[in-house]
């Protein structure tokens, strides 16, 4: 048995895998010393994603970059493989093994298609563009951050903004990026609205998600053409959000679970570094 541990954003989560590669359920731990023994039993390794000690790898880059810039350590009292963050110009270094293991997947449903586009939507949304099985090209925004800095804005707060799941509002944010092509005039004309007392409460939060979303996604998929499906990694609202967007554009999005996505990278690192056999 050895983890698949995921320690970005602070939270430390880990997953026991098996020599088939399935993997167990997961537990959450303050720290990596309670993550690794948190099974009651010694794994084999750890394989950690998102460290702060993690390396960076610059883009392009692909599995032999990455998996050289590996990271070894023995301090936790079992053998430790850090995988590396992904870097770009202007863009703040990104947990690879999700990206990698949609990637992974998209290659294996398309294995003849030579790009490929993937987006990691949690708090942030991450684009990675990959050619010939390399990761290209990357940029992140803070999408919920942007979110509730424009639901605090006065005009909306006067309105009582509020930020939840109404289809109309969101698709209203939606057209008014569309048409514009800027979210911030998007936003303006959405509290305009608001201002007029049209739009309140949820649904003129929803229209402000939409406005953000939209533009969000419409510059991601600036990143590179498609060779198929988008690969969209997430679950929850956010994640829904951006599916009901790519569609808007006429995009087909590939739904894939960040647990399967996280496994999966994981594996497909360390099995190229030899730390781990490949998944039979």
């Amino acid at each position: 048995m050895w983890l698949a541990v995921d320690a970005a954003g602070g939270a430390v989560r880990a997953w026991p895998v098996g020599g088939d590669g399935n993997a167990g359920e997961a537990r959450d731990a303050s720290d990596l010393a309670e993550a690794v023994m948190a099974f009651g039993e010694k794994p084999g390794c750890a394989v950690i994603d998102g460290a702060a000690v993690s390396l960076t790898v610059a883009c392009p880059a692909g599995t032999p970059e990455l998996s050289a810039a590996v990271k070894e350590s023995q301090e936790l009292g079992v053998p430790c493989h850090f995988l590396p963050m992904l870097s770009a110009p202007d863009q703040t270094p990104v947990a690879v093994a999700r990206a990698l293991g949609a990637l992974a997947q998209l290659q294996a449903e398309r294995p003849t298609a030579a790009r490929h586009l993937v987006c990691i939507v949690d708090a942030r949304a991450t684009w990675v563009h990959a050619e010939g099985g390399r990761f290209a090209r990357l940029s992140c925004r803070p999408i919920a951050a942007a979110l509730q800095q424009a639901l605090g804005r006065p005009e909306a707060a006067q309105a009582g903004a509020t930020d939840e799941d109404d289809d109309v509002g969101f698709e209203r944010g939606l057209s008014l990026t569309e048409a514009s092509g800027d979210p911030g005039d998007a936003i303006s004309q959405a509290l305009a609205r608001a201002a007029a007392g049209d739009w309140r409460g949820g649904a003129l939060g929803a229209a402000l998600a939409g406005a953000l979303i939209g533009a969000d996604a419409a510059k991601g998929l600036r990143l590179g053409r498609l060779g198929g499906p988008l690969g969209l990694v997430g679950d929850g609202l956010l994640a829904q959000r951006y599916a009901v967007a790519l569609g808007r554009f006429g995009v087909a999005v590939r739904r894939l679970q960040p647990r399967a996505a996280f496994i999966r990278g994981c594996q497909t690192l360390a099995a190229a570094r030899g730390l781990i056999p490949a998944k039979p």
